[in-house]
């Protein structure tokens, strides 16, 4: 037997009155993966009233990432003291670098048995004292991709 399930989180202690949830499922035969993502796309627009496609500079521009197998990535996560410099130098030898994508370590992390995530938005102070904001302000016109949560958080700080 298959089942979906889906809802609020079962440790959340409280829900607001008058919440309510969406599912949106979307399906593609025998077209495979690429076809169920196109088809769920098209439906979340639909749902949302909107078919209008928004640039993606990840897949249209130079970007810099500090991911998995990058330069500065885990044991030497780039920090904002290394960012300021090493944006200049990108500038002065007019890399048109237009984002900057930081790796799950310029946030607190906390592992469980089902892999490590994101406890909340708020920046390492070691690595970024002035927070991401400042981060920034200095690397202006560069677009910042945040990677993910975990699936317990202990809260969502904005950082824009």
């Amino acid at each position: 037997m298959r089942k979906l399930v889906f809802g609020v989180q079962g440790r959340v202690k409280t829900v607001p009155a008058g919440h309510t949830a969406t599912l949106i499922m979307a399906g593609a035969g025998d077209g495979g993966l690429n076809a169920a993502m196109t088809t769920w796309g098209r439906v979340l627009q639909q749902y949302q009233g909107s078919m209008t496609k928004l640039p993606d500079p990840v897949s249209t521009h130079l970007g810099y990432w500090t991911d998995n197998g990058g330069y500065y990535y885990g044991g030497l996560p780039l920090s904002a003291k290394l960012a300021y410099p090493l944006f200049e130098m990108l500038r002065r030898a007019q890399i048109p670098v237009r984002y900057l994508q930081l790796d799950p370590f310029w946030y607190p992390v906390q592992s469980s048995p089902c892999g490590s995530g994101a406890i909340n938005w708020t920046a390492r102070p070691d690595l970024y004292p002035d927070g991401i904001p400042a981060l920034r302000d200095q690397v202006s016109g560069h677009q910042i991709h945040l990677s993910w949560f975990r699936a317990i958080i202990s809260a969502a700080v904005a950082w824009s």
